[in-house]
């Protein structure tokens, strides 16, 4: 049976005490199966604030008693927004008065105010700012010098001192990066300081600052996670649980632009049948569970490619240099063995550990340059000609 969160709320407000799990398992008319599923959704309401947890019985939160709700702000660019509250409770309407105090992503308490169209919400109470620090454009006015946000769903200004313009030697029309200090609020205006100034012109490096200020992307490893970079060994020893494959003609294809080569292929023929192996950079060589790298990598979830950066998932030493799969270079792997027949079917695989080099590193216009009879290409890298052809017939299969 499926429940949601608002059925449990709806059961906490009729109770009007605290109640323990299985009482409320009980009287939902639930099954044991169901408990970790209600314990989910309990311990989400708790972050909310909405219930809370005391002496192994659930209540809800005091506040409730005034209708107060937690949520996050979702701006509009025409000034108004919407309290997001949950997926079975109705967003409330945010108007522009109260979104001059905001910003997107916040998290409020709010009280719902009744309105004929649509509920609007009061706030009450702002609990987390998530924009701490943004990309925005240098401007002076009579209400003095202010940095005028970029890209922001609603364009705040935070107001800078003199000193800050001397400082950096700030021209109107300057991008910099500014740190939030104070957040506006009734008679009170956003001020903040310059941390880095990009330019006057909004170029690639600007645009790619903007995003990943915009959507909160992380723009720096911990020390921590450096430093555990930095002290892993750059030796590779071919041991008994790993293959040793450094003879094998494999090689890399990525697009020109690529900054990272973790993947590397190769392919033998064996009378109809194809031999592809697939080479994966092994990071689970280097990052141990529980490290402040897996921590970090974990919070990150991907490397994300701007214009002119990359916000790598792992530190700098971990991507660039013992898990990028560099010409001639021995690196360990973790490699996927398939034999495929004429009707392109994998008729047995094996995956394992293992040990590679890598003797090419293509892009994919040469590699199709290679498998046309591009001569200068064919004299370049010789090893790869037949790989490839073998590749390309596999692919025609």
């Amino acid at each position: 049976m499926e429940i949601t969160e608002k059925e449990i709320l709806e059961f906490l407000k009729e109770k009007k005490k605290p109640v323990f799990l299985k009482t409320i398992i009980k009287s939902l008319g639930l099954s044991k199966e169901d408990k970790k599923k209600i314990k989910k959704i309990l311990k989400r309401l708790q972050r909310k604030k909405v219930v809370k947890y005391q002496k192994g019985r659930y209540l809800l939160a005091d506040w409730l008693e005034d209708d107060v709700v937690q949520g996050k702000v979702e701006a509009h660019p025409s000034g108004y927004g919407f309290l997001i509250i949950g997926d079975d409770v109705e967003d409330l309407f945010i108007p522009p008065p109260e979104m001059k105090y905001l910003f997107d992503g916040d998290i409020v308490l709010a009280k719902p105010i009744k309105r004929k169209k649509k509920d609007e919400a009061k706030i009450v109470k702002i609990l987390e700012r998530v924009v701490k620090e943004v990309v925005g454009v240098y401007k002076k006015d009579k209400t003095g010098h202010y940095i005028l946000l970029a890209d922001m769903v609603i364009p705040h200004k935070i107001y800078i001192s003199k000193k800050q313009v001397r400082k950096h030697k700030l021209e109107e029309g300057t991008y910099v990066v500014v740190e939030i200090k104070q957040y506006p609020a009734p008679r009170t205006r956003a001020t903040g300081i310059v941390k880095e100034v990009l330019g006057k012109y909004k170029n690639t490096k600007t645009v790619a600052e903007i995003i990943a200020r915009k959507y909160n992307l992380p723009m720096k490893h911990s020390e921590k996670a450096i430093k555990e970079a930095e002290k892993l060994p750059s030796a590779v020893r071919i041991t008994k649980n790993r293959r040793d494959l450094t003879e094998q003609i494999c090689f890399t294809i990525d697009p020109e632009s690529a900054r990272d080569h973790d993947d590397a292929v190769a392919i033998e023929k064996e009378g109809n049948l194809y031999r592809l192996f697939v080479h994966i950079a092994d990071v689970s060589h280097y990052v141990k569970e529980g490290s402040a790298i897996d921590k970090e990598a974990f919070e990150r979830g991907n490397t994300y490619y701007l214009p002119e950066m990359a916000l790598h998932m792992l530190p700098e030493r971990l991507a660039s240099e013992l898990c990028s799969l560099r010409p001639n270079e021995k690196k360990y792997c973790m490699t996927c063995e398939m034999l495929i027949n004429q009707q392109g079917k994998v008729v047995e695989y094996d995956i394992y550990e293992s040990v590679i080099i890598s003797k090419a590193k293509l892009t994919y216009d040469e590699a199709l340059r290679i498998i046309l009879g591009d001569p200068a290409l064919e004299k370049k890298y010789p090893d790869v000609v037949k790989p490839l052809r073998y590749m390309e017939e596999l692919a025609r299969i």
